[in-house]
C-alpha cells in the first residue's frame, strides 16, 4: 500500500494497526511489524533520468510512503486469524487514505499478495506499454507463463 506523505495519516494508520493487532494477542509466537518506507523526491527524480519509469510514480504526488506489514506467528492453525487481521488492517487503512485523498495506486510487487493487481497501479498508459512490449518480444507468453505463481502481466 502506498500513500502520499502525511504524518497525520501515518499516525492514523499506526492506530488502525494497533487496533487490529489487539485481535490476535492470543496467537502463539505472534510478532506483528509495520514498516513505513519513504520513496523520496530524490529517488523519484532518478526515475526520470533515462526516460521515466513504468511504475506510474512521478514527482507530481511528492514524497510517497510505502506501508508494509511483516507479521510472524508460530502455528499454522493460526493462519486464518492472521490473514484476516492483515486483510482487515489493509482494508481500513486504504479506506482511511482514500477518504483523505492520500492513497496512491502504486503497489510494490514484492510486498503484494496474490489478490492484488500491481500492474493496474502503474497507470493505464504504462500498463498498455508493458503489454505491448510483452506482446512484441514474447508473443507466445513464454516468460509470462513459464513460472507458476507471482504477478503476471495480463
Amino acid at each position: 500500500m502506498t500513500i502520499k506523505n502525511s504524518p497525520s495519516l501515518m499516525l492514523e494508520v499506526v492506530a488502525l494497526y494497533k487496533a487490529q493487532t489487539a485481535t490476535i494477542t492470543t496467537v502463539k509466537g505472534v510478532f506483528p511489524v509495520i514498516s513505513f518506507q519513504v520513496i523520496s523526491m530524490a529517488t523519484i527524480a532518478q526515475f526520470t533520468k533515462n526516460g521515466g519509469n513504468s511504475l506510474g510514480i512521478t514527482g507530481d504526488d511528492g514524497t510517497l510512503i510505502l506501508i508494509s506489514t511483516s507479521n510472524r506467528w508460530s502455528n499454522a492453525a493460526d493462519d486464518a486469524a492472521m490473514y484476516a487481521m492483515a486483510d482487515n488492517f489493509y482494508a481500513s487503512a486504504k479506506a482511511t487514505a482514500t477518504a483523505q485523498g492520500l492513497l496512491h495506486p502504486y503497489i510494490y510487487m514484492n510486498y503484494a499478495d496474490g489478490s492484488q493487481d500491481v500492474f493496474t497501479g502503474y497507470g493505464a498508459a504504462n500498463k498498455a506499454k508493458l503489454l505491448a512490449t510483452a506482446e512484441k518480444y514474447d508473443s507466445f507468453g513464454v516468460f509470462r507463463n513459464l513460472l507458476p505463481g507471482g504477478h503476471k502481466l495480463k
